[in-house]
């Protein structure tokens, strides 16, 4: 969605108030000190008020997570607001979750609204307005938009996903990019295994030049923002002509996709991992957070001939610290390797404040490159603009 930060939180606001003067609602918005209260614990790296510092630090949704209990507390639920707009024509809706758990249809509560016409993306005066007309309804819809084309460095990239305003009739098939060298220093060499991606909302004056820069997510990292959008101030966009002074501001949104750093495996070959929390899971995240690159880089330096299945026992201390890895029947050389690796991996505090053992069950799978998915621009998974309140029940 082509809003900045500030934009969307107005609309949250707006559908605070709107919730707070409702006739017969059943929720009450917490109160804007509890949801400062929230966004402190992300500042300070604590899940709970009274908890330790995390290992990892928790995202803010971990900590809304961690307040309403996983979502199985009955007098807390969490309110996601949704804007949407269909990919080639300007119709948009505005949706509202109240109490549903994440990529579920249907919640506790659901509204939706059509939004009028006149540039939605880039107005947040018809979003605002919309959010008096929400109506509840049985069932949510989406209609998503995908990408444009995209230059950059082969660690960097950068597509365009879509623009107002006019940036010429040619800028979709061959759009502005940042030059690679400058994408290229934000670059995070960290040991993820897959890509990460992040949202660049950007505001280009008449001149071609950016004005404005944000991450459009929720949680946002403001180290890598800082650089990607450094990156994206160096990049001479069209100019406006002289005659054609800019009636409306232009923005331009682009995912930029960080890939992982290259694996140092036998050429021609690559591991699929499936890595499951078997019992003691703190986090749903738990699974994705142990699945890291150790697992493909151990293994492999064993000169593998087949595939691989064992267990996994990880003592984790409330803060998220592993403590212990005993890890199942592999090589020994690989015990070792992996124990290391997990011993080194943080994890944010357990949810419910207590230390406890993972047990994991992890395969590992050996298949030719030219087999393995391979992640594209253009089959990239669109996401939702969206923004999020908590809400408790009276």
């Amino acid at each position: 969605m082509l809003l900045f930060p500030d934009e969307l939180e107005a609309i949250r606001l707006r559908f605070v108030a709107a919730l707070a003067s409702a006739d017969g609602s059943d929720y009450v918005p917490i109160s804007d000190e509890k949801m400062r209260a929230m966004a402190d614990r992300v500042k300070k790296g604590t899940l709970t008020d009274s908890g330790p510092v995390c290992a990892k630090p928790p995202t803010y949704a971990e900590v809304v997570d961690a307040e309403t209990k996983g979502g199985t507390d009955d007098s807390l639920a969490v309110a996601s607001l949704m804007l949407d707009c269909d990919a080639k024509e300007d119709d948009c809706i505005l949706q509202v979750s109240i109490g549903g758990l994440e990529g579920e249809r249907e919640a506790e509560l659901m509204l939706t609204t059509k939004v009028a016409p006149n540039s939605p993306r880039s107005n947040v005066e018809p979003w605002l307005t919309a959010v008096d007309d929400l109506m509840q309804v049985d069932e949510l819809v989406g209609n998503g938009y995908g990408f444009g084309s995209g230059k950059g460095s082969e660690l960097v990239r950068a597509a365009l996903r879509e623009t107002s305003g006019d940036f010429g009739s040619g800028f979709a098939e061959n759009p502005a990019a940042p030059p690679s060298t400058a994408l290229l220093a934000c670059h995070d060499p960290s040991s993820r295994r897959s890509d990460s991606e992040h949202d660049t909302l950007l505001g280009v004056d008449a001149a071609g030049h950016v004005s404005k820069c944000a991450f459009s997510e929720v949680d946002r990292d403001a180290k890598r923002e800082a650089c990607v959008c450094g990156a994206f101030r160096k990049t001479k966009f069209p100019a406006l002509p002289a005659s054609g002074a800019a009636k409306n501001e232009r923005r331009a949104l682009y995912a930029v996709i960080d890939a992982a750093s290259p694996r140092k495996h036998p050429k021609g070959t690559t591991v699929l991992s499936r890595v499951n929390v078997l019992e003691g899971q703190g986090h749903p995240e738990a699974a994705d957070a142990l699945d890291i690159r150790a697992l493909d880089d151990c293994f492999m330096a064993t000169n593998p001939k087949d595939d691989i299945t064992f267990d996994m026992h990880l003592a984790v201390d409330p803060a998220g610290h592993i403590t212990k890895a005993d890890i199942g029947a592999v090589p020994t050389a690989m015990k070792t390797c992996l124990a290391r690796a997990y011993l080194a991996t943080p994890l944010v505090c357990d949810m419910d404040g207590q230390a406890r053992t993972l047990h994991v069950g992890v395969t590992l799978s050996l298949q030719p490159a030219s087999s393995a998915t391979q992640a594209s621009l253009g089959a990239a998974q669109s996401k939702l603009a969206q923004n999020k309140t908590a809400t408790i029940d009276k």
